[in-house]
């Protein structure tokens, strides 16, 4: 069984990504994304960083 990194471990590898890595920012967010995804295990992540699909709260006009 493998052990999963700390968040921690995840900050850190997001910042030596920030340090060494990409420099377009599409790039590095998918870099970081895979840190994520690697860390985490499943892809919950997107879901939370992109935000829901929001829906109008209501069709009425004011």
């Amino acid at each position: 069984m493998t052990r999963r990194p700390s968040a921690r471990d995840v900050v850190a590898a997001i910042d030596r990504l920030g340090a060494s890595g990409p420099t377009d920012l599409r790039e590095f967010r998918a870099a970081a994304l895979e840190v994520l995804r690697r860390a985490i295990g499943f892809d919950w992540y997107v879901w939370v960083l992109t935000g829901p699909r929001r829906r109008p709260t209501s069709t009425c006009s004011p």
